[in-house]
């Protein structure tokens, strides 16, 4: 059974957290010390063509949502966030903001929405149905994020059909900072989120933990959230670096709210609907992810990125009006993979001429069970399968400036995946 860290533990943390931060403060170097050099470089986008370019040399439907535009939002999540943008529709079966799912460029479905979904490049989309738990993705670890708008797929594979989202976390800061954050509403809602960031020599770090409990409007719909993040960017010599990242987040909810009827909310608004007393969800995602970069001479560079994710759940989930149709659900997964690619920017005839190519390896490991589960006693077996998906996806794309604004772009991407059922 999955528990989520006790008040206590967090406050630990987040103790030692501001601990770190008020270190760094006073140890802090200067910025022309620092090893993370920062240049204004305007508005950068690295979704559209896998490497960092100008927003006014992209060719795709790019929208970019910066920091200061999430901080000015007052969204909740990562779908509230990008419900305004054009192209995009988001909804929320429970109400609460904790299921909500994101449809792009008419793309619907029960299953797959056919957008990818990225966290500092690293693919998010699980194997079972490709989509994503958005109430596992923090938004206050969020820098910025690039929605590309239309298909992809010669870049990307079969998940890019509609578009691709990438979220970028935040990066280490030039000088040491910490920041604390605290708020306390209805319903006993609390919220805490702490951080700290800076430079030390080579050696940039990002840490970050938040907390989010509630009792809910509903009886039975009480919630609670905890993430921790972090980040160490080592600069090993001015033409390489690499970077670590590693996430863990866990939630646990009662029971969703669902609609009541008329009379129902006459008599009380806060009741749950009948049988849901002991419906519960708890979940826990672990992210890992390492990168290399290099750059090779003036015109070329080189990145790796191998990443590991790991998500688990557990729910039971009452589908009639009582308590003996409750059904119980588990799912487990793990997710490697390495993504290296070249990139060679050289002038041809004196045309701007980018040449990118690389390889997208993959496997997935899914297992789900699920039971009838009477009054939240596992009963008889329903489902249970194992799916092992192993995916291999070269690619190679080529630009070539012919005269502004005409630029000719060749790509090309094959795909081999394979299944194993059990």
């Amino acid at each position: 059974m999955i528990r989520l860290l006790p008040k206590a533990i967090f406050l630990m943390l987040a103790q030692a957290l501001v601990l770190v931060g008020f270190g760094g403060i006073c140890a802090g170097e200067s910025s022309e010390d620092s090893a993370v050099k920062s240049t204004d470089l305007g508005s950068i986008v690295v979704t559209a063509s896998r490497i960092e370019r100008k927003l006014s040399e992209v060719s795709s439907t790019v929208n970019i949502i910066t920091e200061s535009k999430i901080a000015d939002s007052n969204a909740e999540s990562v779908p509230d966030l990008l419900k305004d943008i054009e192209g995009i529709y988001m909804y929320d079966s429970s109400g609460v903001g904790t299921t909500g799912r994101i449809n792009m460029r008419g793309f619907w479905g029960d299953m797959s929405t056919h957008q990818l979904i990225l966290i500092d490049g690293i693919p998010q989309n699980k194997g079972k149905d490709k989509l994503v738990d958005w109430d596992l993705i923090p938004l206050d670890n969020v820098e910025r994020i690039e929605v590309v708008r239309g298909p992809v797929s010669a870049l990307y594979g079969d998940n890019a059909m509609s578009g691709v989202i990438n979220i970028i976390t935040k990066r280490p800061a030039l000088t040491a900072e910490a920041k604390i954050s605290a708020s306390y509403g209805s319903f006993d809602t609390e919220n805490y989120k702490i951080s700290t960031s800076g430079s030390l020599k080579r050696i940039g770090y990002y840490l970050g933990a938040g907390r989010k409990s509630t009792d809910g409007f509903r009886r039975h719909c009480d919630y609670e959230n905890m993430h921790l993040n972090g980040k160490i960017d080592f600069l090993i010599d001015p033409t390489q670096d690499l970077r670590l990242s590693l996430d863990y987040h866990e939630k646990e909810r009662g029971a969703l709210p669902w609609a009541l009827t008329e009379a129902q909310i006459e008599e009380d608004r806060r009741q749950a609907r009948p049988g849901t007393e002991n419906d519960k969800e708890e979940a826990k995602k672990a992210d890992l992810g390492i990168t290399y970069h290099k750059d090779i001479g003036e015109i070329s560079n080189m990145e790796g990125t191998f990443y590991y994710r790991y998500e688990d759940s557990e729910a039971f989930y009452t589908s009639g009006s009582t308590g003996s149709s409750t059904k119980e659900q588990l799912g487990e997964e793990d997710t490697y993979g390495l993504v290296p690619r070249l990139n060679i920017n050289a002038e041809i005839f004196g045309r701007e001429h980018s040449f990118i190519t690389g390889i997208d390896l993959e496997r997935n490991d899914f297992d789900y069970e699920e039971y009838t589960a009477p009054y939240q006693i596992r009963g008889n077996i329903r489902k249970d399968y194992k799916v092992k998906r192993d995916k291999v996806g070269p690619y190679i794309q080529d630009e070539l400036k012919i005269f502004d604004p005409l630029k000719l772009i060749l790509g090309m991407r094959y795909d081999l995946i394979k299944f194993d059922f059990s």
